[in-house]
């Protein structure tokens, strides 16, 4: 009964929560911010949070109605090249930055009437891959190596092992 109850007040309070929603968006249907929301601008690449190394590439697909589309990473704007197909795209070097170091990158474009529009994404830097002296990757598949010494057998279908 108790458990009952918790649930229909939780569920009236989601109900109303979805009432109160659907109110606020009937409520000024001709509001002119709507009519004049900025266009759009689409950063394809990295996506956010992506982990990357060596020279980055951003890629960005703005609406037609933009032009003058600039990056920046840090300091000031620069502009893009366009690639072509409504693409443009610039580079970054992370060579000399530290593994799992953040990058924000910022690319504006410039609307008919002097408006910015900004889209922004950031990625990681990628710690190097372990090399082969790495003891963690030997195993010769034949009771050697830092797998193979514990005893231990590889996954597989056919036997489940491991």
């Amino acid at each position: 009964m108790s458990s009952w109850r918790y649930n229909e007040y939780s569920i009236s309070i989601q109900a109303g929560l979805f009432y109160s929603v659907m109110a606020l968006t009937a409520m000024n249907p001709g509001d002119p911010a709507v009519a004049n929301a900025p266009s759009g601008l689409s950063i394809t690449s990295p996506i956010t949070g992506e982990f990357v190394r060596g020279n980055v590439t951003v890629f960005a697909e703005p609406d037609p109605a933009l032009s003058s589309i600039e990056s920046n990473l840090i300091g000031s704007f620069t502009p893009m090249t366009d690639a072509g197909d409504g693409v443009y795209k610039t580079s970054y070097d992370t060579s000399a930055l530290a593994p799992l170091t953040n990058r924000r990158v910022d690319v504006r474009g410039t609307e008919s009437t002097g408006a910015k529009t900004i889209s922004t994404t950031y990625y990681r830097v990628a710690p190097p891959l372990p090399s082969p002296s790495a003891p963690s990757l030997y195993d010769d598949f034949g009771g050697n190596g830092s797998w193979g010494s514990q005893g231990l057998a590889w996954v597989n279908w056919w036997n489940q092992d491991g």
